[in-house]
């Protein structure tokens, strides 16, 4: 008998549209044990919280930064409009790298699978947009970059959250399927991908909670209040001309 490993490397980015199918019917699950079908090793888990250096742009003047498509809504309302005098461009991306073990035996061609180690990584690579008008260290440059990291404090926040949902319940799915098989040898491709698929599934689950949880956590920092508190700083700034 041969063991033998596979990885798999997947990107989650919640920032655009998932498209992921999981339409397989294929089950992979544990179906007799005997002395040759068991896990080789325990599934080792790393889920990583991460943000990356935050890159700062101030070249863009108010009205291209007007043009950038926003997440949240106006809180003055749809009949008002409001130069965009900063924003924080980014989003959470979920990677995952996975490694499968399975062994082969020959003597009844059947094969047995497990989960010998996933790697997650959760985190945010930012950027503060600033519009040139404001030079740095202005009132307002400073008003809007105060501003503007409360959406990164918000980010962050989220990242450290789920990662910790996600390192709880990836943990308690492998210790509940420790061994898949087994299976004919002929379906191992298909078995990889079951097992692929279901770790994906979770994964996208928490994807999903996160893309609404950030979605209302960012709105609130984008209110009303808010906007008019960063307004009322710098009542005497004068604009730079364009």
């Amino acid at each position: 008998m041969t063991i033998k490993s596979l990885n798999f490397t997947k990107v989650l980015p919640i920032i655009i549209v998932l498209g992921l199918s999981l339409g397989l019917s294929f089950s992979a699950k544990a179906q007799s044990h005997s002395d040759w079908c068991y896990p080789r090793s325990v599934p080792y888990i790393d889920v990583i919280p991460s943000t990356e250096e935050i890159f700062f742009n101030f070249t863009k003047s108010e009205e291209e930064l007007n043009n950038f498509k926003i997440d949240t809504v106006n809180p003055y309302g749809n009949d008002k409009i409001v130069d965009v005098g900063g924003l924080m461009e980014g989003g959470i991306n979920v990677q995952h790298n996975l490694s499968l073990g399975y062994v082969t035996n020959p003597n009844i061609n059947m094969t047995c699978l497990w989960f010998d180690k996933l790697t997650v990584n959760i985190g945010i690579k930012p950027t503060i947009y600033i519009a040139r008008e404001y030079n740095k260290g202005t009132c307002m440059h400073n008003a809007i970059m105060e501003h503007e990291m409360k959406h990164i404090e918000v980010d962050k926040k989220i990242v450290n959250e789920y990662a910790n949902k996600v390192g709880y319940e990836i943990n308690d799915y492998l210790t509940r399927n420790t061994i898949f098989g087994p299976v004919p040898a002929s379906e191992l491709v298909k078995a990889q991908t079951q097992m692929t698929a279901e770790i994906t599934a979770i994964l996208q689950e928490h994807v999903e909670e996160m893309k609404e949880l950030r979605r209302k956590a960012q709105q609130k920092v984008d209110s009303r209040e808010e906007y008019d508190s960063v307004s009322a700083q710098c009542r005497s700034f004068k604009k730079k001309k364009r």
